[in-house]
């Protein structure tokens, strides 16, 4: 593990590309792995009274940032795009249990050339500049992730021509509430 870090240093987030492994004497709580993006929102505050003996050790968490355009409001997407190869990574990968109600991974093949394709489908839910991670774990080594960050430009459904990036194509249209489109009859 690499050298021990202080509250006030995993408090500021110096690098947003380590992660935090919190170890406890609690039998119940051996390691408990939280990106530094957890940390901001202060989840680990409690832990300094469960046990006395916890330290914090920080250590390399890969990032990987993927573009895949303009895309408008309200659509969905298939995104498809290789992940180059991690070697602590091995070739057993999963989806992280967290869950993102607006991407979701449908898909890991390992590719010939090493590495993985990965297949995942977004909802464009609001403007603006949108970035939604989603995390991939080893399932033979639990401490080993890899972070995946889609930033997308989302503009308004009825403005613009959507500029899909190459591995990105539209999957359909969400209905709207108020519109003829949706299936409700009213009151009576």
């Amino acid at each position: 593990m690499a050298n021990h870090v202080t509250n006030a240093e995993v408090g500021a987030g110096r690098n947003p590309a380590k992660g935090v492994l919190i170890r406890s004497s609690v039998e119940w709580m051996h390691y408990l792995f939280i990106p530094l993006r957890c940390l901001r929102y202060h989840i680990i505050l409690s832990l300094g009274d469960l046990d006395t003996n916890c330290t914090v050790c920080a250590f390399n968490l890969n990032f990987r940032i993927y573009k895949v355009g303009f895309l408008k409001t309200q659509h969905k997407y298939e995104i498809v795009f290789n992940l180059p190869e991690v070697p602590s990574l091995g070739k057993a990968v999963c989806q992280a249990p967290v869950p993102n109600q607006h991407i979701c991974i449908t898909d890991i093949t390992p590719v010939a050339e090493g590495g993985l394709r990965v297949t995942c489908e977004y909802m464009a839910h609001q403007e603006g500049v949108l970035c939604e991670e989603v995390m991939l774990v080893s399932e033979s080594q639990e401490e080993v992730c890899v972070g995946v960050k889609v930033q997308a430009r989302v503009m308004d459904r009825h403005h613009g021509t959507p500029m899909l990036l190459e591995g990105v194509r539209c999957l359909g249209v969400e209905l709207e509430y108020d519109s003829e489109q949706s299936d409700w009859q009213g009151f009576d």
